[in-house]
């Protein structure tokens, strides 16, 4: 069961304090001893921070056994006869979406004027933050839909997926068939041309061009076909060993990462609560400017567990030719010996074969493949990084300037994948069920 939660980040700027600070005791201030305070103000609200208050929301499936096998704890009897599938894969659909400033709260600054030439003198005592001088608010999420996240999910599958290997085994029973064997038609006159061969190897005469264009060329193609059978055999035993197997993939896709510098507002300065002339320059008021520098930043990956079925009558149907071939390419290869072996119908029967094996290898690529469990995750972090830049209209004497503020927006993201891949929950075909059932992987 999914649940949601929410929390809120909160933002505080903080309020600042403003108070006149006299030169000395009079009736403007109630004490007799330095510092002589007079007039105080004060802002009791932090400035600015409602527009950028944040928030993480969090939805998830509960899993209950997987706190358990985290923290160590037992599983009772009914947890712990649930199939294999179900302990084995734990996880579920995950999505956290968090909005936050850094600081989260402003530091404060302490500014103070110089006395002014009234009688009697004063000065300004300021200590707060400093504000920027726009409202601020979050940048927009960069996750990715849903369909977006099935595509990415798809291509992590056919990227790493031991399904690769049987299509690179068809790619190779091809190339073995078209390149590396005689064809069809020269299989089916081998008989005829030996028979030849034999007659003709009683005249001397005859004897040497029989070697050069009749026996040595055919010596070639019954090689070249038993070469082909025996590599065949090697491709499909390599492959047959990880039928049934759990095999445990991951692939990370490159990070991408893009950023964008804007001018958000010019002529501007950075402001205070409460203010005072005494604490500006009025000369430099309004000549700076507020910058902001975008990061985004996504990250996406992906995790499976993949098993592949495979008929094993797939195999057997061509043991016997290809130990016949292993036979002829131990044998010192004759024309009696050849005589013996004919007639060469498994010759013709072995292209027909390989055709066969191709078709089903590139069915196994498609419609064979099952994961066990299977995730893609996306962590995507979007940064506004706003700084103040130019003078800040504030005295020179004074060194306060407002903070570097980061407003963030990031999204953390996992979607689990049915048996057959990502965006795939119904409309499987009979082969598909049949192997979901096989294998004990049927989902609620």
């Amino acid at each position: 069961m999914s649940t949601k939660r929410r929390r809120s980040v909160p933002v505080r700027f903080g309020n600042g304090l403003l108070r006149q600070e006299y030169n000395r005791a009079g009736p403007w201030s109630s004490s007799t001893t330095a510092p002589f305070y007079g007039s105080t103000l004060r802002n009791n609200r932090d400035l600015d921070a409602a527009g950028i208050q944040g928030t993480q929301v969090t939805e998830s499936e509960n899993h209950p056994i997987w706190r358990k096998l985290a923290s160590g704890k037992p599983l009772d009897l009914e947890e712990a006869s649930m199939d294999s599938k179900s302990l084995r894969d734990i996880g579920g659909d995950f999505t956290m979406k968090k909005q936050y400033c850094n600081p989260s709260v402003l530091g404060k600054h302490t500014m103070i004027s110089p006395y002014n030439t009234q009688d009697p003198a004063f000065r300004v005592t300021y200590s707060g933050p400093i504000c920027p001088p726009v409202t601020l608010s979050f940048p927009p999420f960069a996750n990715s839909s849903e369909l977006e996240l099935q595509r990415w999910g798809t291509k992590a599958i056919s990227l790493c997926s031991p399904a690769n290997s049987v299509a690179n085994l068809a790619t190779a029973l091809g190339e073995i068939r078209n390149d590396g064997l005689p064809k069809v038609l020269g299989a089916s006159s081998w008989e005829n041309r030996i028979d030849s061969i034999r007659k003709g190897a009683s005249s001397t005469g005859d004897e040497f061009l029989n070697i050069a264009f009749g026996w040595l060329p055919l010596i070639s193609d019954i090689t070249d076909l038993a070469k082909g059978a025996v590599n065949l055999d090697k491709l499909m035993e390599q492959y047959i060993k990880g039928a049934g197997e759990t095999i445990r993939r991951s692939h990370h896709f490159p990070t991408v990462e893009s950023k964008q510098v804007d001018v958000v507002k010019e002529n501007c300065s950075p402001s205070i609560s409460p203010d005072s002339l005494q604490l500006h320059d009025l000369s430099k008021i309004n000549k700076g400017s507020y910058v902001r520098s975008r990061l985004t930043t996504i990250r996406r990956w992906f995790s499976g567990s993949f098993t592949y079925y495979l008929p094993r009558e797939w195999r057997d149907s061509m043991s016997d030719r290809v130990a016949l071939a292993r036979h002829l390419l131990g044998l010192d290869l004759t024309p009696e010996v050849l005589w013996n072996l004919a007639p060469w119908s498994w010759a013709v029967d072995w292209f027909g074969g390989v055709g066969d094996i191709i078709h089903n290898a590139e069915s196994i690529a498609t419609d064979s493949l099952v994961l066990h469990y299977g995730y893609i995750m996306e962590h995507s972090v979007v940064q506004d990084t706003y700084s103040f830049v130019g003078p800040t209209g504030f005295l020179s004497s004074q060194s306060g300037r407002p903070a570097d503020m980061v407003l963030t927006s990031e999204a953390k993201i996992r979607r689990a994948s049915s048996p057959f891949g990502f965006g795939i929950s119904t409309g499987l075909t009979t082969q598909q069920k049949s192997i979901v059932a096989a294998l004990g992987m049927s989902r609620a």
